[in-house]
C-alpha cells in the first residue's frame, strides 16, 4: 500500500466511531478489512483510547493466515513454514494451514513433507478441493521419481525371482527396497503383488492395507486385498480339511480356540464344507456360522438382496465396468429393454389400438431399466476414455 492510498484509507477509517472500529478490530471482519487495514485501525484506536484492545482468537487466526498467504505469494517459503508451525501449535486443526505448509514444502521440493501435510488437510476438511488436487499432483511427482529409482529396480528383481521360484533372492531384494519405498499407494500395491506371487498372503494383505490407508479410493488395492484375503481363507480351510480328525468326534472348543481368535467372528473355513465354501457370496449359500449347504428360503433372500443391490446401483449410476464383454452384454440388454416397448407400442397407438397402452404401462419398468443400463454403459466408456481412474471407486468390477 503506497503512502497516498494509506492516507486515504486512514482518513476514511477516522470517520468511523470508536465502537465500530472496536468491533472490526475484535471480531475480524476479514472480508472487508485485511492486512494493513488492521494496522491502521490499531493506530487509530491507540490514539483514541491510549491502549490497544486485545483481539479475539478468530481475528488473530485470520491475520496469521493472511500473513502466511502473503509470504507464499512473496516466495518466502521458510518464513511461511515457520508461521504455519507457530499457528498450528496454537490451533492444530486448521486444514487450510496444513495445506499452505504443504504448498511451501512442495515448492521447496520436499515432496515427503508436502504429502503428509496435504493428507492432513484433506483429512480435516474433505471439502478442500485445492488440497485434493495438490495431493494428487505431489503423489504423481513422487511416483515419477519412484519409477526411476533404485528401489523400483529392487522390486522388479524381486518379482522376477518370485516368478522363477527363487524366493530367498526375492526376499533379499524386498529387504533392500522396503526402507526407501515412498509413502504412496502404488508401490505398496506392487509389493503386495510380489508377496502374493511368493505365496506370502499375510504379508501381501498387510501391504495392500497400507496402500489403502495411503489412498482410500485406490480401487486396485482394494480388489487385490479381497482376492488375497479369500486365498488366505481358502488355504486355511484346506489346512483344516487335511487334519486327521475323527468324524464322530465333535469339534472341541479347545481346538477351535487354537485355530481362531475368540475375539473375532468365526471364519468360514472352520465350519463350511468345500462346496459351500467355494460358492461364497452366491445365492443359496448359508452365511450363518455352523451351517452349510442350501436352503430354499436362504436362496430367495439372497436372490432378493442381490437383485435389489443391482437395481440400486443401476439407478445411482454406479453399475459400471471396464470389462468389454460385460459392456457388450449391458449394451445388448439395454437396447432390447429400451427399444422393444417403442417398436411394439407406437405402431399400435398409431393404428388406434389404445388397448395396447395397458401393455406399455406394464413394461415401463423394463424401459426405465434399459435407459439406466445404457446410461451406465455410457459412463463406463467415458470413464475409460477420459481416464477417470478406478481409484475413485466408480467401477464395481
Amino acid at each position: 500500500m503506497d503512502d497516498i492510498l494509506r492516507h486515504l484509507v486512514r482518513t476514511n477509517l477516522n470517520l468511523k466511531v470508536t465502537e465500530d472500529l472496536l468491533q472490526i478490530w475484535q471480531q475480524s471482519v476479514t472480508d472487508e478489512y485485511q492486512g494493513e487495514y488492521f494496522e491502521i485501525i490499531g493506530e487509530i484506536l491507540l490514539e483514541r483510547l491510549g491502549y490497544l484492545p486485545p483481539q479475539s482468537n478468530r481475528t488473530n487466526i485470520h491475520q496469521s493466515i493472511n500473513h502466511i498467504e502473503s509470504l507464499l505469494e512473496a516466495y518466502k517459503l521458510d518464513e511461511a513454514i515457520r508461521e504455519c508451525d507457530s499457528l498450528l501449535q496454537v490451533v492444530p486443526t486448521l486444514a487450510e494451514v496444513y495445506h499452505y505448509r504443504g504448498l511451501a514444502f512442495d515448492e521447496k521440493g520436499r515432496f515427503d513433507k508436502a504429502l503428509i501435510d496435504y493428507r492432513k488437510a484433506v483429512q480435516l476438511n474433505p471439502e478442500l478441493i485445492d488440497a485434493w488436487d495438490d495431493l494428487k499432483s505431489v503423489e504423481e511427482d513422487i511416483e515419477s521419481e519412484f519409477q526411476q529409482s533404485i528401489m523400483k529396480q529392487h522390486l522388479d528383481n524381486a518379482l522376477d525371482f518370485a516368478f522363477e521360484g527363487e524366493f530367498e533372492n526375492a526376499l533379499d531384494e524386498i529387504k533392500l527396497a522396503i526402507p526407501s519405498i515412498p509413502s504412496i499407494a502404488k508401490p505398496y500395491n506392487y509389493l503386495g503383488n510380489i508377496f502374493e506371487e511368493m505365496g506370502k498372503l499375510e504379508e501381501a494383505i498387510v501391504a495392500y492395507r497400507i496402500a489403502i490407508q495411503y489412498n482410500p479410493k485406490y480401487y486396485a488395492a482394494r480388489e487385490n486385498l479381497v482376492k488375497a484375503s479369500y486365498k488366505l481363507e481358502e488355504n486355511q480351510y484346506q489346512h483344516i480339511s487335511a487334519l486327521d480328525i475323527d468324524a464322530n468326534i465333535e469339534f472341541d472348543e479347545t481346538i477351535q480356540f487354537n485355530l481362531v481368535d475368540e475375539d473375532k467372528p468365526i471364519p468360514g473355513w472352520v465350519y463350511l464344507n468345500y462346496e459351500a465354501y467355494i460358492l461364497m457370496g452366491w445365492p443359496g449359500h448359508r452365511t450363518r456360522p455352523g451351517r452349510s449347504g442350501y436352503d430354499p428360503l436362504e436362496t430367495e433372500f439372497e436372490n432378493a438382496h442381490i437383485q435389489g443391490r443391482i437395481i440400486r446401483m443401476l439407478f445411482t449410476r454406479k453399475f459400471r465396468t471396464l470389462n468389454p464383454f460385460n459392456l457388450m452384454f449391458m449394451s445388448y440388454f439395454g437396447i432390447i429393454s429400451f427399444f422393444l416397448p417403442l417398436i411394439f407400442g407406437i405402431p399400435s397407438i398409431i393404428n388406434g389400438e389404445w388397448v395396447s397402452l395397458i401393455g406399455i404401462i406394464v413394461i415401463i419398468p423394463y424401459w426405465m431399466i434399459g435407459i439406466a443400463l445404457l446410461m451406465n454403459v455410457f459412463l463406463s466408456i467415458r470413464m475409460k476414455l477420459f481416464k477417470e481412474c478406478d481409484d475413485e471407486g466408480k467401477a464395481f468390477f
